[in-house]
Parts: C-alpha cells; structure tokens; sequence
C-alpha cells in the first residue's frame, strides 16, 4: 500500500527477494546473471534493467521492513526493475556486488516464472544453473512440467539444493514468516506472496 515507487514504474506488488549470505552467489550463478537475463528479456531489455542499490534502506524502506517481516537480517539491498516487463525482485546482501548479481538472479526466477512453457524449456536446457535454482524455488511457468524421468544435477551443482545444515552453500525454501533465515545458507529465496 506505501510503496508509492510500485505505481511510478507500473510494477505489481508481487515480488521475488533473493537474500544472500557470505561469501555470496556460487561462481556459476554469479559469472552468468547478466547472460541468463539477456536470455530471457533480449539483449536490449537487459540492457534497460534498473539496477537501484539501497544500503541503508532510505530509498525503499518498506521493502526493507518487508524483508524483516519475512525473517531476513538489515542488510543492504539491491531493487532490479525491468522496466520494459513491469517485473521486478529484491536482492538482500552485505556486499555490493553479491547485491547486485543476486538481484540479477532473483530477476531472473521471476521472469522464468512468467513465461510461456517452451521458452522456459530452452533457457532451461541452456541456463541450468538457474533453472535448478527456478525450479526448486517453484519459480516456473504456471502450464510447464519437468522432463519425464529423474534430472540429476551434475556433483559440482549438486550442493545448491542441500539443506543448509548439510552444506554451506544452499538454497533454502523460503521461510516462514516469524522465523530467522539461516546463517549457513548463501542464499534463500523467498517467493512473492
């Protein structure tokens, strides 16, 4: 209802927020961020994302009590807007180019979400990394279903999808909304809603 930025850029109130932990995005997910949103906007759109870094959540602070509310920490935030979509994510990190390749990233699960099924399919099939991180976080087309039989993700990938208490490097579901995201996760992502 206060965030008046919503109406200025014709964005809806649904959002997708990535919050990151140290040391930030794995390499695969972070090398990638700006190849993966060219892929799904065109080289042009992505070109046009707004990229608005708020470290001390003066320039967006409901977004940020926002943030709080879901269980996550006060730290720094990135806003990403494709502006040419109206969609737009969160990205929460202490560091700013972790902000900003997770904001890139967190864009990217919200534009695969709003996509028709084969365009999914292709990104999918090329960006595996992101897709791995789409799927698990349900951030898909709403027709699209998994190819049949079992996907198994390369060893290399695999530590994306264990539970933080396994793994230091995680993506975590999202949290429900009175508790702590966890500290031995990199990155939780929590969908709009």
């Amino acid at each position: 209802d206060d965030m008046l930025f919503l109406a200025e850029w014709g964005l809806s109130p649904d959002v997708w927020t990535l919050i990151v932990h140290h040391p930030g995005l794995p390499l695969e997910l972070s090398m990638s961020a700006s190849g993966g949103l060219a892929e799904l906007l065109g080289e042009e759109a992505a070109r046009e994302v707004e990229l608005i870094h708020d470290a001390d959540w003066i320039i967006f602070p409901e977004i940020g009590e926002a943030v709080k509310a879901a269980g996550g920490e006060e730290h720094s935030m990135c806003v990403a807007i494709a502006p040419e979509s109206g969609i737009w994510a969160v990205a929460v990190a202490a560091k700013k180019k972790n902000r900003e390749t997770a904001a890139k990233a967190a864009l990217i699960c919200a534009l695969a979400a709003e996509v028709e099924a084969d365009v999914y399919d292709a990104f999918a099939a090329k960006w595996e990394a992101f897709a791995e991180l789409c799927e698990f976080a349900g951030a898909v087309p709403e027709l699209w279903s998994p190819p049949p039989g079992p996907r198994a993700p390369p060893a290399k990938r695999r530590r994306l999808l264990e539970p933080p208490t396994r793994a230091p490097h995680a993506v975590c579901p999202p949290a429900p909304p009175a508790t702590r995201m966890p500290r031995g996760s990199i990155a939780a992502l929590v969908p709009p809603g």
